[in-house]
C-alpha cells in the first residue's frame, strides 16, 4: 500500500452505525479525480467487522440516509489504521443512542434528588469506581498531544472485572438508588391514563430489576441515616400525597428506618398505598429482603425496552442532551457515556455508578438463567447480587472506549450540534 495514503470514510450513517472506508488520498472534495481505492470496507453493528466491497457501494448510499465523508476544518479526517476507523465508528453509533430510542416522557422536575450516601468507609479489596474514573480522565485531559489522524489507546484498559463483590455492589446500589429517586423526581400526578400507566410500569420495572439482582438491601443501604435524601422525600412525598391517609408519619415513628423503605415501597407499588402494612412490619428493611424480595424477582426480558424507560438524573443529562428541554433516558445516557465518557467528568462517580446499574440491568438475564430457582434465591441474595456486579463491571469495561483520537475528531463525537443524541 502507499505510505502517503490514510484510511477515509466514504460514507457514514453514525444513527444505523453503518460505514464504507477506504484507504486513499483525500480525494471526496474534488468529484473530478476520484481515485478507485486500494480497498473499501463496509462496517456495521453490532461486530463492525469490515467487509471488503466496491467503493461504488458507498457511493451509492451517499443518496440516501449516508453522508459523504467524514470533515473537519482541515478537509477530510484521515485515520492511521483501519481499527482506529472502526472504533471512531462504533463510538459515533453509541454516541447516537446506540441506535435506541425511547425514553420518559417530558416533565418539570421540582427540585433535583440528593446523592447517596458514601457509605462505610472500613470495607476491603479494590474499590471499581477508582480505575474507571481514571479511563475517564484520560479522555478530560490526555497526557500527551495526539496528532490529527492518529489514536492512542486507552491506558490500562483491562475487560476484567477488578473490584471486590463488596465494593461493586456497593456502587451498584448507589447507581440504583440513584435511578429510584429520579423517578421519584419526575413522577406526575396529573398524567393522563398512558402516561400514569408507563410511569407506574417502569417504576415496578425499576424495583423488580433492584430486587432480581439482589440489590435491595445495597440500595436500602446507601439512603440509611442520609438527612438529606430524608428531608427531600418528605417534601416530594408532602406534594405527591402517594400513600393516602398513611401519610405523613406519626411522630412516633423510627424514620431512619422508614424512609429507605418508603422508596422501595413506592417503586413497588407504581406510587401508591398498596403495601403499607408490609412497610411497618419492617419488610422492606434489609433484612427481611433476602425473604420478602423474590416476590419480585421475574425475569426482564427486555432490558433495553426497560432502560429506554427510565429517567436519568438530570445532572448527567445535561452533558450529553442534544436538546436542553428534551428527555433522556438511562439507555440513551448508557450509550452516550460509553462513546463519549469525557463529557460527564465532572460528575465522574455518579455517571459510573449509574452506568454500572445500567449495565446490570443488561446483564441480568443471563444470569438469572444460570441461577438456581427461587427457592434456593431467598437464601443467596448476597451471592446473586455479587454475581451480578462482577458480570456489570465485566460488560461496561469491555465496552467502553479502547481508542482516543485527536482533539478534532474527539470533538466530532461529544459536540451537540454534530455527534450529538437528538
Amino acid at each position: 500500500m502507499n505510505p502517503t495514503q490514510k484510511w477515509y470514510i466514504d460514507a457514514l450513517d453514525p444513527r444505523s452505525g453503518r460505514a464504507f472506508a477506504s484507504y486513499r488520498d483525500g480525494d471526496l472534495q474534488d468529484v473530478m479525480d476520484l481515485d478507485a481505492a486500494q480497498v473499501t470496507y463496509f462496517l456495521e453493528p453490532p461486530a463492525f467487522a469490515p467487509v471488503q466491497v466496491s467503493r461504488s457501494i458507498a457511493f451509492s448510499a451517499t443518496r440516501y440516509q449516508f453522508q459523504a465523508g467524514l470533515f473537519d476544518e482541515d478537509g477530510e479526517l484521515p485515520f492511521n489504521q483501519l481499527d482506529d476507523v472502526v472504533e471512531f465508528v462504533r463510538r459515533s453509533y453509541l454516541r447516537r443512542g446506540g441506535g435506541g430510542g425511547g425514553g420518559p416522557e417530558p416533565s418539570v422536575t421540582p427540585e433535583p434528588p440528593p446523592g447517596p450516601t458514601e457509605g462505610p468507609a472500613d470495607l476491603t479489596g479494590e474499590d471499581p469506581l477508582i480505575d474507571l474514573r481514571g479511563i475517564v480522565k484520560q479522555f478530560k485531559a490526555p497526557e500527551v498531544n495526539i496528532p490529527r489522524g492518529a489514536a492512542l489507546p486507552v491506558g490500562f484498559i483491562d475487560t476484567e472485572a477488578k473490584g471486590s463483590g463488596t465494593f461493586a455492589k456497593r456502587r451498584l446500589g448507589r447507581g440504583a438508588l440513584a435511578l429510584a429517586l429520579e423517578q421519584i423526581a419526575v413522577f406526575q400526578t396529573n398524567g393522563d391514563f398512558e402516561s400514569s400507566t408507563r410511569q407506574r410500569s417502569r417504576l415496578l420495572r425499576l424495583f423488580q430489576a433492584i430486587a432480581s439482582a439482589g440489590l435491595a438491601e445495597e440500595a436500602y443501604a446507601a439512603a440509611e441515616g442520609n438527612t438529606v435524601i430524608k428531608n427531600w422525600l418528605t417534601q416530594r412525598f408532602d406534594h405527591l400525597k402517594p400513600f393516602g391517609p398513611y401519610w405523613p408519619l406519626p411522630e412516633s415513628v423510627d424514620t431512619s428506618k422508614i424512609i429507605p423503605s418508603l422508596i422501595l415501597a413506592f417503586l413497588a407499588t407504581g406510587g401508591g398505598a398498596d403495601l403499607w402494612p408490609e412497610v411497618l412490619h419492617g419488610f422492606f428493611e434489609p433484612d427481611s429482603w433476602r425473604w420478602f424480595g423474590w416476590y419480585f424477582s421475574q425475569r426482564e426480558d427486555d432490558p433495553v425496552g426497560l432502560l429506554a424507560e427510565l429517567a436519568v438524573p438530570a445532572e448527567l443529562a445535561d452533558a450529553y442532551k442534544a436538546q436542553a428541554d428534551a428527555p433522556m433516558s438511562v439507555g440513551q445516557f448508557l450509550f452516550s457515556f460509553l462513546a463519549a465518557p469525557q463529557l460527564a467528568a465532572e460528575k465522574s462517580d455518579l455517571a459510573i455508578e449509574v452506568a454500572l446499574f445500567a449495565s446490570a440491568c443488561l446483564v441480568l438475564p443471563s444470569v438469572q438463567s444460570r441461577l438456581p430457582d427461587h427457592g434456593i434465591y431467598r437464601r443467596e441474595t448476597r451471592h446473586r447480587a455479587a454475581l451480578v456486579a462482577f458480570e456489570a463491571e465485566k460488560w461496561l469495561r469491555g465496552n467502553m472506549p479502547q481508542k482516543i483520537f485527536s482533539e478534532v475528531a474527539e470533538a466530532l463525537l461529544t459536540e451537540r450540534n454534530q455527534m450529538a443524541v437528538v
